[in-house]
This record gives C-alpha cells, structure tokens and sequence, in this order.
C-alpha cells in the first residue's frame, strides 16, 4: 500500500514504461524511480515546481511524463526525450519538471495525453498542439518529422474547422473529438496507416446501427508495446424528444462534464 502521502488524498495514478506518477487532491505530484543528483531513487518522491503551482492532472508516455496544472501551464520531465517530446526543442532529457515556455503565453490549457512518444494537448479556446515523434503521422501537422516543440494544428478541412472539445493520443495516433460531434484520427493504427492529416471516423462503420441519435461524448486511447485501443462513447438520445440542435446542446454539457472532471484521462 502507498502510505507516503499525509494529510492529502492520491487523486490520479499514471504509469507508462519504468515511469510511475502520483498526483494528489491538494496538487502535489509523486514520481518514480527518480534521479535526484544523477542518484537513482526508488521510492515515491515529491516533484518541485514553482511557488503557488499545483497540478491537476498528468499522462505519461514511454518513460517520460506532462504534467498540467490548475492555471494551465505545461510541465515535462523524463529520461527519453529523443524524438523531442519534452517539448522544450531539443533532445535532452529532463530530471525535474521543466515549463514548456512555447505554450506559456498561450490561451490556458486544458487537457494533455501522450503517446509512445508524442504529445497533443488542447486549450480552453478549442485549439490543439501536438508534438514529439511523427514518423507515423500522428502530429497530425501535414508532416512526418519530429517536432522538437509545441505546434498549433490548423485545418483546411471544413468539418474541423469547430472547437475541438477532447484530444488523445495512443500508440502512435492522435484523436480528436470536436464540437460538431464528429471525430477525427491521424497516424497509424490498425485501421488507419500514416495518415498525416486528421481524418474522420466513420462511426457507421464501427457501430452497425449507428445514426443521428447516437452522438459521441467522450473519446479515450489506452496502450501499450503491444496493445493500442481507442474507446468512443456514445449517447443515446433516441429517448429526447427534441431537435437535432437540442440534443447536440444536451450531450454538449455531458461532453463537458466529462472534461471538468477528467473522465476523459487516457487509460494506462
């Protein structure tokens, strides 16, 4: 039983490779094994972070993790920064959480998930970054390269052209749900191959009866070596008697209840 946390409740549990991840309900992060003066630390030990900095939510990709907190500001650290995705561009690794400077002056962000590699984020405007390994096409930027720091995506697709509500990243894809209820996936999985642009989901495809009453709320990837699922849930709204527009607003609050209270957290 973990017992090192007094007087404050573990709020979330992330772990990815040799990486472990605590974060608490008062904002504080636990992390390990650690390298604290190049010494290898084997028991839980409390991050450092600016004054007055508490942190609200985690994800850890492949030996590296990013930490979010409550103002919206990104931090990274981890052994493996390879394909640069710390963030911070470059390649070297990071033993403490450092603060992604690029999205510093940005509009506060919102949600983080990471893949093997790679990193897409979201903002409270509805706008996403991506970066990391994108060899794949998982950055979604049009591009393969790695990207060694925060990218803005930007779309000339017009059904991405809406708010984007969730992001997730797995394996080697990234997903995203937007705000007129269709979802989008780049990279490779097992049904898509380096597609470097975000594409739709054909969700009829996926779900036999699918139709206008079923409107996905939440998307979710979990993964590891040699598992990547991608979860969508749906909302039946055969049940309300109301117009299209109406249900899209009543699953719009469902979409974003799962947001504040990060149901949405990619599953490790």
């Amino acid at each position: 039983m973990l017992s090192f946390v007094k007087d404050d409740q573990i709020k979330e549990i992330n772990a990815k490779g040799k990486q472990s991840l605590v974060i608490t309900e008062n904002g504080k992060a636990y992390s390990w094994p650690s390298q604290i003066e190049s010494q290898d630390i084997f028991v839980p030990c409390e991050l450092s972070f600016p004054q007055k900095i508490e942190i609200a939510t985690a994800s850890c990709g492949y030996n590296f993790a990013v930490l979010l907190s409550k103002n919206g500001m990104v931090f990274t650290f981890g052994q493996d920064n390879q394909a640069g995705q710390l963030g911070h561009g470059d390649t070297l690794p990071r033993e403490q959480p450092t603060l992604i400077e690029d999205l510093k002056y940005e509009d506060k962000i919102t949600a983080v998930s990471c893949g093997y590699k790679h990193v897409i984020c979201k903002s409270s405007l509805g706008k996403a970054y991506t970066w990391g390994w994108g060899s794949k096409g998982q950055l979604g930027n049009g591009s393969f390269e790695d990207q060694l720091s925060p990218k803005l995506l930007s779309f000339s697709n017009p059904d991405m052209l809406g708010k984007i509500l969730q992001v997730q990243a797995g394996f080697k894809h990234s997903v995203m749900l937007l705000e007129n209820k269709k979802v989008f996936w780049c990279g490779s999985n097992a049904t898509i191959d380096n597609e470097c642009l975000p594409i739709e989901i054909n969700l009829s495809q996926k779900v036999p009866s699918m139709n206008i009453n079923f409107i996905p709320v939440r998307i979710l990837c979990s993964w590891s070596k040699t598992t990547n699922l991608t979860y969508i849930t749906l909302a039946d709204a055969r049940t309300i008697d109301a117009v299209t527009a109406t249900k899209h607003k009543i699953t719009a609050t469902l979409t974003a209840g799962y947001e504040e209270n990060q149901t949405f957290k990619d599953g490790n």
